[in-house]
């Protein structure tokens, strides 16, 4: 095992060195499904909306599998931090092979049902039958985005940000090129609209796959073989799943509330649909930023705690909330400030304008609360204490952003900006529960365990 007297001082973890490339790399993957709403909205009102009601169920998805993918870096960084190969040798295969059959599943269902559900959450027939396309192909291969936020762990866990950043350029660059060939049709190629958008970003993403799958062969510390399969490691399935479900039931239950968020907002009519699908693209900067630094947090976190670190663990968090909460407020009011600018650059529909900039003042106390909750319940997780901390913050979504949400914007008829003063409740109350859990030390109790060589 490790000693925790080799380990870096807190303040020589380079977290923000490490935070900025994984917040390119989140960004330009979520931009990736984003930038057809922004490209497609000169074709029609009906087109944004399809696109965007697509991506909130996608996202649902892929906070999803951005969980799995988390639970295997941290678990993989605790193996190194206690020094134990075979079982992060084992920890490759094993998660590829679970990832692999859970995007599977996912795109088997998206295939069969992706109208359906449109058609569920209230977006009317029109709307339906143009997101249709877009959800056969893109939902269709969502395991191609499974793989590639796997492999994007395991080239996290030996902290090789800078080349997934690159990658994620890459895959970025190539999509806007196709969407500019596909979607209004140029250099000769068919206008296929929203279909050509989907097309563009199914194509990036394999292209991406094959980039990662090789940057990892390439760079790789250790032996990858599925011979690590037989036997059966269970020991290592029953850590990843408790370091994996209690995160993915978290993510999920969060992306299922922005769903019925999405279905409320359906019915305060298009020009609000469009504005918050606009407002919560561009407030993804801070909360990147945040989900950035909280996985270079774990990465460390990870590794303290599996040499028995603790109290570098705790400095180190110390620090990141504190950069988490400045680097929030920042980003959220520079967005607010230069809302009219960014905001013109989707749509010179006034009343989405008008909406817009208002949700982006409102948004300012939604980041200050999600700053510390995104930060901790990663630490948490590194520190396996994951069930507790899961159970509160899906009771206070759930509570605050839904019932709330529902008490705001529909009851009291406040709209679209009583949906987002639910947020505010729910993303604070979120992060005061995980700050309080951080605080009481349980983690502590679960770290000695590990440190004393039973793995993670």
């Amino acid at each position: 095992m490790e000693s925790a007297a080799k380990l870096p001082k807190a303040n020589q973890y380079p977290l923000n060195r490490l935070a900025f490339p994984v917040f390119c790399e989140l960004f330009l993957q979520l931009l990736i499904g984003n930038l057809d709403q922004i490209m497609i909205s000169r074709c029609s009102l009906e087109a944004v909306a399809a696109v965007g009601n697509v991506n909130q169920v996608l996202a649902l998805t892929t906070t999803v599998f951005s969980a799995f993918s988390a639970a295997a870096m941290v678990m993989i960084s605790r193996y190194r931090g206690s020094g134990d190969q075979e079982l992060e040798e084992t920890a490759y295969p094993l998660t590829f092979v679970l990832s692999l059959l859970f995007g599977c599943a996912l795109s088997i269902f998206f295939l069969l049902f992706g109208e359906s559900v449109l058609l569920l959450m209230g977006t009317g027939a029109a709307v339906a039958s143009a997101g249709r396309p877009y959800f056969s192909l893109v939902g269709g291969t969502v395991f191609l985005q499974a793989l590639f936020f796997l492999f994007s762990a395991f080239l996290k866990s030996d902290t090789k940000m800078k080349e997934i950043m690159f990658l994620s350029i890459g895959m970025n660059v190539l999509n806007t090129l196709m969407n500019f060939l596909l979607i209004h049709g140029h250099l000769g190629f068919p206008a296929l609209g929203v279909t050509g958008a989907a097309v563009a970003t199914v194509l990036s993403r394999l292209l991406g796959l094959c980039g990662i799958a090789f940057l990892f062969w390439k760079t790789k510390r250790l032996a990858f073989s599925f011979k690590r399969l037989t036997p059966f490691p269970f020991f290592v399935m029953k850590d990843f799943l408790i370091l994996g479900v209690p995160p993915t039931l978290e993510t999920f239950s969060y992306n299922l509330t922005q769903v019925l968020i999405m279905s409320m907002v359906n019915g305060f009519g298009i020009a609000a649909v469009n504005a918050r699908i606009y407002v919560s693209l561009l407030t993804r900067l801070p909360y990147l930023y945040t989900k950035g630094l909280g996985q270079a947090s774990q990465v460390y976190v990870g590794r303290a705690i599996g040499a028995g670190a603790c109290g570098e663990a705790k400095r180190l968090m110390d620090r990141g909330m504190k950069t988490a909460f400045f680097i929030s407020l920042a980003l959220s009011v520079t967005l607010f400030l230069c809302s009219d600018g960014i905001l013109r650059l989707f749509t010179e529909d006034e009343e989405v304008l008008r909406l817009g900039k208002t949700l982006l003042f409102i948004d300012m106390f939604v980041q200050l609360g999600r700053s510390f909750n995104l930060l901790l319940i990663g630490a948490l997780q590194a520190a396996k204490d994951t069930v507790v901390p899961v159970a509160m913050v899906i009771a206070a979504g759930w509570l605050c952003s839904v019932a709330g949400g529902y008490l705001f914007g529909v009851v009291l008829k406040w709209g679209l900006v009583g949906i987002w003063c639910a947020l505010i409740l729910d993303e604070n109350v979120r992060g005061l529960l995980c700050l309080w859990r951080w605080k009481k030390g349980i983690w502590e109790q679960k770290a000695v365990m590990v440190a004393g060589k039973t793995p993670v």
